[in-house]
């Protein structure tokens, strides 16, 4: 889902509005797919939308390559705030090992995803 919200955050450039509206749907349907704590893969959605917004007012996204770099960025962001949602109310402590097996696994997934996704809606 993070590719969905990111996709259409950096590639169709949605209103406001509109981008907060789908990233919460998109992290509030995988809440209910996931089994976690409902609103965790929501409030993470809606997060990443508000850092596109304020990023987009501060430099250009535009070009393709400054996207990938930022949704590597926010792809890892994804796993981490989740991380620590999840660790700060059920109290559970994760292994940095597995962690970085997440974040690593995800950016790789996660952004060969992004590019085809972006090559073929060209």
């Amino acid at each position: 889902m993070a590719v969905f919200v990111i996709y259409l955050n950096l590639r169709l450039r949605l209103s406001d509005n509109s981008s907060l509206f789908f990233s919460w749907i998109a992290g509030f349907i995988e809440d209910i797919f996931s089994g976690t704590i409902l609103g965790v893969n929501a409030s993470s959605k809606v997060t990443i939308s508000l850092i596109i917004r304020f990023v987009s007012r501060k430099i250009e996204i535009g070009n393709f390559p400054m996207q990938i770099v930022i949704a590597i960025f926010l792809f890892a962001f994804d796993v981490v705030f989740k991380y620590v949602l999840i660790t700060t109310i059920l109290h559970i402590a994760l292994s940095e090992q597995l962690i970085w097996s997440i974040i690593l696994f995800k950016i790789s997934i996660n952004t060969i995803l992004f590019v085809l996704i972006s090559a073929i809606l060209r």
